[in-house]
Parts: structure tokens; C-alpha cells; sequence
């Protein structure tokens, strides 16, 4: 990847705030994203879109205790990345809850925006599931343990009905994680982040003529990396093709904006970015950032299944929010509200107050020790913590 390469990332997210891991996947003309949660309930937010550039709230994967099981959760516990698949006209989406494991968690939903149905436990090590079916309908289980990994899978028991076998884990970086595997013309291609999820993360790119392998990378080296340069977005990985309805094609990534002199610090965490995609040689590569053409980029979710407004404290400050307001941080008792915190809705500048109902925390009966969702906006491992928001909110970048 060369400088050129570098100028088509975007600088601003198509999802803003915490959304880590994206995933995609397309039906007809719609486009459906999933992200990570972490030690958050419910856990794997769904978004919709048309466009890869604005985004609806539709629903959660995990949106119960049956489904998710958080007790005892610690920070950057929970859901790890997830793939979305659709398949034989059911959404499939698998994980990996580092804290109720091990093993990875499958569901389905004829609907993305629910019900989704109780988990299939897959045993089997590692994190970062990925399902890819050939011609013949086999499902391949790809996922990281030490390196890229592979078995044939039952989806539908979970039963791995091959041992699991090592596959290309990338061109020597770190941590090779989070692969995906697509069928593209004559060749399978496996996509694999790798050298961390810090400033040396990058993504690269084999092919093979079967999901099997042997894979052969891609001589022009990774296929999406900020690492070196000096681009306001780093820490660029985790990504996922698509095609979209029109024949061209994108991908999904995850990346944080950094401020400050070295080391650098962000707030918000590490975000959802997208980018198109051209097919070159027989090679994707970077096309040009999408971005949002205004400022928000999600619009709150106009359903019944929509979360009550809640008010969550996590370590001292907390928030009241709801799905179309972000309000300031609020201060808890014995404290006093620091200046210019007063609240303030996202869509229109005005003065909100602190109006949201005080609720028991954790949210929901059953998720004893996990976080609520309304503190997911701007969570971040390793980033100084600011104050959180609903996803559910209307997103300003």
C-alpha cells in the first residue's frame, strides 16, 4: 500500500463513537452492519443503510441474558468481533464472548432488526469467528487461535466435522486476527487484519482457488494500513468487503482519530470508516473514502423495540440519555456539575436538561456486572474516557 493508497482513507466514520469490528453484509439494496460490544448489553448493534454513508439503528444480535451472558464482565470483556452473514434467507451472525466461553456463538434472524434466535455454542477455541459457504453449500468456520484457523462447520448443531487446520495468517505481523473469506471470480480471498489493534495495524490480503487454501498474498503488500503515515485516522483494520447492488465495491473498517503530539490520545474510540473498493489485477484496492455527506450519520431507530431512556453511572459521572438526545455528563451524589455541562440535544443545539429516568443499573434483570449500552458512545481500551452516549442517539461528527 503506497501513499496514493493512504489518500483515499476516509477522515471521518460512517459510524461515529464506539463501534469497533465492523462486519457487513448486503441484501438487495440494503447494506447491514454489525460491530463488537464488548462488556456492553445488549450486546452487537445492527445498523441498516443504503449507501454505506448514513445509517439506521435496527436492532441488537444479543439483545437477552439467554443470549449474552456478562456476569462479572470486566473492562474490554464480552463480545468480540462478529461476522454477518446471509445465507439460504436467513441473516447468520457468529462471535465470540470472551467471558462466557469458551467457545463461539451463532445466531440467526430471518430479520436483522430481531427476533434473533438463542445462541449455538461452537466449541472451539479462539476469537473471531468467520462463515463462508461454497457452491456445494459447506460452511467454513475461519477464525484466529494463535494464528488463522480453519474447519468445516454444521451451523446449525455447531459441530466442527473436520479438524481445524492452519491456514495464511498474514505477512509476519502480529496478532493476525479477524478474517473474512470471500469468493470472487475464480479465487477465494482471505482478508486478515494484523500487527495489533494500535498504530501498527494493518490488513492484508491472499487468494486461493478454494476456501482451503494454499493462499498466496498479494505481491503489492497490505491492503489497507495508516500505520507510518501521518493520516488523522490510525490503527486502520479489521475490515470487510462487500458488493454493493451496483456492481462496484467497499469495504468497512475500524479506526480511531487521534489527537496530540506522540503518543497521541483519542476519545471516542475506535470507530466504523468505510471505503471503495476497485478490483485491480485481480486485487481489491482502495478507491476513495465515503463519508457522510452532513453531519449525522445515524438516525435514532423509530420503533417500539427502541430502549427506554436510561441513566447509567460508571465510575462516578454518568449520563442520562435517550435515542435522540445526548446530554452532558450529570453528577452524582455529593458531586457538582462541572461547567458548561448542561445538556444538549444532538439535533438541535438546545439546552435539554437532565431529564431521563433514573433506572436500577445494571439495565436489564440478568446482566449482574455488564455496562449499560447508553455508555458505548465513546468507549475506548486504551483512550482517556469521556462522556458516553446512547447508540442509539442521532451521531454528529
Amino acid at each position: 500500500m503506497n501513499d496514493t493508497a493512504v489518500r483515499h482513507l476516509p477522515r471521518r466514520p460512517v459510524i461515529a463513537g464506539f463501534h469497533p469490528d465492523p462486519t457487513v453484509c448486503r441484501v438487495g439494496h440494503d447494506l447491514y452492519v454489525a460491530c463488537s460490544s464488548f462488556e456492553y448489553a445488549p450486546g452487537v448493534p445492527l445498523f441498516r443503510s443504503r449507501d454505506l454513508a448514513s445509517f439506521e439503528l435496527v436492532g441488537h444480535a444479543l439483545d437477552r441474558p439467554t443470549q449474552l451472558g456478562l456476569r462479572d464482565v470486566g473492562p474490554s470483556g464480552g463480545v468480540y468481533a462478529p461476522t454477518l452473514r446471509h445465507h439460504d434467507g436467513l441473516f447468520w451472525l457468529v462471535t465470540t464472548n470472551v467471558t462466557d466461553g469458551p467457545g463461539h456463538l451463532l445466531v440467526t434472524a430471518p430479520d436483522p432488526a430481531g427476533p434473533w434466535s438463542d445462541p449455538v455454542r461452537i466449541e472451539a477455541g479462539g476469537i473471531d469467528p468467520d462463515l463462508a459457504w461454497d457452491d456445494a453449500g459447506t460452511c467454513y468456520l475461519t477464525w484466529s487461535d494463535g494464528g488463522i484457523v480453519q474447519a468445516e462447520l454444521d451451523p446449525r448443531t455447531g459441530t466442527l466435522l473436520t479438524a481445524p487446520r492452519r491456514l495464511w495468517s498474514g505477512t509476519g505481523g502480529r496478532d493476525p486476527e479477524g478474517p473474512h473469506l470471500y469468493r470472487v471470480g475464480e479465487h477465494w480471498y482471505l482478508l486478515v487484519s494484523e500487527g495489533g489493534t494500535g498504530l501498527g495495524h494493518a490488513v492484508s490480503v491472499a487468494r486461493g482457488a478454494s476456501p482451503a487454501g494454499p493462499f498466496e498474498p498479494d505481491p503489492a503488500g497490505p491492503f489497507l494500513t495508516a500505520r507510518g503515515t501521518d493520516h488523522p485516522v490510525q490503527c486502520t483494520g479489521h475490515a470487510d468487503l462487500v458488493e454493493l447492488a451496483d456492481g462496484t465495491w467497499a469495504a468497512v473498517f475500524l479506526g480511531v482519530r487521534h489527537a496530540g503530539r506522540f503518543p497521541g490520545w483519542h476519545v471516542l474510540g475506535r470507530e466504523t470508516f468505510a471505503v471503495r473498493v476497485a478490483w485491480q489485477d485481480g486485487w481489491p484496492r482502495l478507491a476513495g473514502p465515503i463519508e457522510p455527506v452532513a453531519g449525522r450519520t445515524v438516525r435514532p431507530r423509530a420503533s417500539s423495540r427502541t430502549p427506554p431512556r436510561v441513566r447509567c453511572r460508571v465510575r462516578g459521572w454518568g449520563r442520562g440519555c435517550s435515542p435522540t438526545t445526548c446530554c452532558a455528563p450529570v453528577p452524582t451524589p455529593g458531586s457538582s456539575r462541572p461547567a458548561g455541562a448542561s445538556a444538549r440535544s444532538s439535533a438541535t443545539g438546545r439546552s435539554t436538561g437532565s431529564s431521563a429516568r433514573t433506572r436500577p443499573w445494571p439495565p436489564r434483570p440478568g446482566w449482574a456486572g455488564s455496562r449499560c449500552a447508553s455508555t458505548r458512545g465513546t468507549r475506548s481500551r486504551s483512550s482517556v474516557r469521556a462522556a458516553p452516549c446512547a447508540p442509539s442517539r442521532t451521531w454528529v461528527t
